[in-house]
């Protein structure tokens, strides 16, 4: 079984997860890998698309992007503080080397717990392991309506849904690999 929180395997009959301490809560709390049925064909799958809205420098909202032949799911990420102390570190001890450095460090760090963190429904070769993205969802789209609503420009993309305006961005190479999903499904 893994852990629902953070994605880390757990102890069988263990109460807490020796990753993150959260409480075991019965089948609700934890995935397990035994299960034979198959859970669902991912079209497309991306991981780490930063919202443009946000001006920080650390400790940004992450988003990953999930297409099957229905739905775009973007599933919202938590949130960690290790770049935002890394950096604030780094300017003190170091001004702009030691901040760019501690940025470095930090944003490392939230990298592994996000993909601790997304392993509790998506394995390496992005092939769906289980159902538990549904409760960080951050917005589903009906693919219909997704190919109404939405523009790409350089290394994003605008969707207009619900009358909210969502930019997501990431690398020009990862952009054109989500709008020839979009136009093969």
């Amino acid at each position: 079984m893994f852990c629902h929180n953070c994605g880390i395997k757990i102890k069988s009959g263990a109460e807490f997860c020796g990753g993150c301490g959260k409480k075991v809560e019965g089948v609700s709390g934890v995935i397990s890998t035994t299960t034979k049925e198959r859970v669902g064909e991912v079209q497309f799958y991306s991981e780490d698309w930063r919202r443009k809205k946000f001006l920080a420098l650390a400790s940004l909202p992450y988003f990953d992007i999930m297409l099957d032949k229905k739905y775009l799911y973007i599933i919202k990420m938590p949130k960690y503080r290790g770049a935002t102390v890394w950096t604030i570190l780094g300017f003190f001890v170091l001004s702009l080397i030691g901040m760019a450095i501690g940025y470095y460090i930090g944003s490392s760090s939230d990298e592994k717990k996000r993909r601790k963190y997304r392993f509790a429904w998506i394995n390496t070769e992005h092939k769906l392991v289980s159902h538990s993205y549904t409760n960080s969802i951050f917005l589903k789209v009906p693919m219909e309506e997704l190919k109404k609503a939405v523009f790409f420009r350089k290394s994003r993309f605008t969707l207009n849904y619900n009358s909210e305006e969502i930019i997501l961005a990431k690398t020009s190479g990862e952009l054109n690999r989500f709008r020839e999903s979009i136009k093969n499904i």
